[in-house]
């Protein structure tokens, strides 16, 4: 069996060091799973993640997560998967997004998941700091919940910049997190 490779995340990890760190294991070999405990350590994962699958477009690959609790607590696996890169571009008005913050209900989020998924609609999570750790929560649950129907979900994360509605706030960098069946 092989040995895998965990990369422990902190929330003074460097994001971009974290990214290297993910690509240069995923260039050697399998892609390693990232340990993080907390909102702020999963943040700065979910962050390595976008920039990591940002570095490893050129070898064409892509990356897929698939987040793992321990138990009932705040400590998650993200088990990584290298997948050979599509070139598909998906038009967004086809994806449906559903926005999880931080005091969003993961099992209400991963109700909102499950649903879509079984109708056949491409969804996608939309947070940003604290929130990131509730989407990873809703991902976990909702994984649960399509069990019986014999499907299961990871997810590729990217970084997008999105413009609040509430005047004076102004633009701000939110992860946005695509559901992939497999």
């Amino acid at each position: 069996s092989r040995e895998e490779r965990i990369l422990k995340v902190s929330c003074k990890s460097n994001v971009k060091n974290v990214a290297g760190s993910i690509s240069y294991v995923c260039r050697a070999g399998e892609a390693p799973i990232l340990y993080a405990t907390g909102y702020d350590p999963c943040n700065q994962a979910v962050k390595a993640v976008c920039v990591a699958g940002k570095y490893l477009q050129q070898d064409g690959v892509e990356l897929r997560v698939v987040p793992v609790f321990q138990g009932n607590t705040a400590s998650v696996h993200l088990r990584l998967h290298k997948v050979e890169a599509a070139d598909v571009t998906m038009d967004p008005e086809l994806i449906q997004n559903i926005i999880v913050l931080k005091t969003s209900s993961p099992f209400k989020s991963a109700g909102a998941i499950a649903s879509r998924i079984r109708q056949g609609e491409r969804v996608a999570v939309l947070a940003n700091g604290h929130g990131v750790f509730r989407a990873l929560e809703a991902i976990a649950v909702a994984r649960g919940y399509l069990k019986d129907d014999a499907k299961d979900i990871s997810f590729e994360p990217s970084m997008v910049n999105i413009t609040s509605k509430i005047p004076g706030r102004g633009e701000s960098t939110s992860v946005k997190i695509r559901m992939v069946l497999f």
